[in-house]
């Protein structure tokens, strides 16, 4: 049986002109940038179609601490998923089994394992303060 393709959409982020640049470790604006590499971000879905976000983060060149990637507050570091996609799933996670969450976002299933550990040391860590 041969599956319908999902819907997808696709919105291109860009950095906005004259912000300044900052470096992630130290906070510090910096003047130089390092280099741009393409990701792709997941977020939720929009009408039921997968949302994508390719973007150039900057890795900025830090005098202090060296090249740091610019800080992003949407989404957690090395993830390439938002932080409301992150949730979500891992809400998610917590009634169905991981292959359903994965295949109701189209993410990969390990995606949804680490995002729901993840999710499960938080709360546990909150439950021990």
């Amino acid at each position: 049986m041969k599956e319908t393709p999902t819907a997808q959409v696709w919105i291109e982020l860009s950095a906005e002109p004259g912000r300044p640049l900052i470096c992630s470790a130290c906070g510090r604006a910096v003047s130089q940038v390092h280099d741009c590499r393409l990701r792709e971000i997941r977020d939720l879905p929009i009408l039921e179609a997968q949302s994508h976000l390719p973007l150039f983060p900057r890795r900025v060149l830090c005098p202090h601490c060296g090249p740091k990637l610019e800080p992003l507050p949407w989404r957690d570091r090395y993830a390439h998923v938002t932080k409301p996609l992150a949730e979500n799933v891992a809400r998610r996670s917590e009634l169905l089994p991981i292959r359903h969450v994965a295949q109701y976002y189209g993410v990969h299933w390990e995606t949804v394992k680490q995002i729901h550990k993840q999710y499960l040391q938080r709360k546990l860590v909150g439950q021990l303060l």
